[in-house]
């Protein structure tokens, strides 16, 4: 069965969960006719619904017997709006002001005809917070889309202020910000001793005093002078 929205007589605003406010029958009967529940298992769902008084979208999702983009679709056939699709292109590439859309957990996805389309997960939040949108984009339509697929995009659009705000959400007390390893002269100080031990080194193996004062040469055999009594050389060599 083809679904659109002339099976619906009747539209409602969702609550703050998009599944909230959905009529038993309505939510049900669309998964049923487009083949993604059956009506045993729809009948289940309810009766779990009489129990513990959550919406019934919401518990056939928990339950993992229908995927969310499945009620997604059947939410958008019950209000008349548009879901976003797998194969939908977002246009929005604008990453002025990304903390406006983090808070609301929204973000214009496309503008078919003019108008932005703002992807939400959550009609009724879009309703309440339509008229600062519109001031900032004009006319706005919504668009239904999943939290996976708003937040990938956030992520997208958003990645540089994303990684600037995790890498600054500590006090400078707690991050590796502030630490100085070492100044420049304690660094010049140490290259310098560390260059003088081993001329010293160099000098030691290359210019023998005495083959008692030397069981073994401290160090590898390649930076041993050629001269055979050289005490680097080892013992019995």
């Amino acid at each position: 069965m083809i679904l659109n929205a002339s099976n619906l007589r009747e539209r409602e605003t969702l609550e703050n969960n998009p599944f909230a406010r959905t009529q038993k029958g309505k939510l049900g009967q669309l998964l049923v006719d487009d083949g993604a529940i059956s009506s045993d298992a729809i009948s289940q769902a309810l009766q779990v619904q009489t129990l513990i008084k959550r919406p019934l979208g919401e518990i056939l999702v928990a339950s993992s017997i229908v995927a969310r983009s499945k009620i997604y679709s059947a939410l958008g056939i019950q209000d008349g709006r548009d879901v976003v699709s797998r194969n939908s292109v977002p246009e929005w590439r604008d990453t002025r002001d990304p903390q406006f859309w983090l808070k609301l957990g929204m973000i214009p996805w496309d503008r078919p005809h003019g108008r932005w389309r703002i992807a939400t997960s959550n009609a009724e939040k879009f309703e309440r917070n339509r008229a600062e949108i519109e001031e900032k984009l004009g006319q706005i339509e919504m668009i239904w889309a999943s939290p996976s697929q708003i937040i990938y995009r956030q992520n997208a659009v958003f990645q540089k202020f994303l990684v600037h705000m995790a890498e600054n959400s500590l006090p400078d007390h707690q991050s590796c910000r502030t630490l100085k390893f070492f100044s420049l002269p304690i660094a010049s100080l140490i290259l310098v001793l560390l260059g003088i031990i081993f001329f010293c080194c160099k000098y030691v193996c290359a210019h023998p005093i005495s083959r008692h004062a030397f069981d073994q040469c401290p160090l590898p055999p390649h930076f041993c002078g050629d001269q055979a009594r050289s005490p680097c050389k080892i013992s019995g060599a």
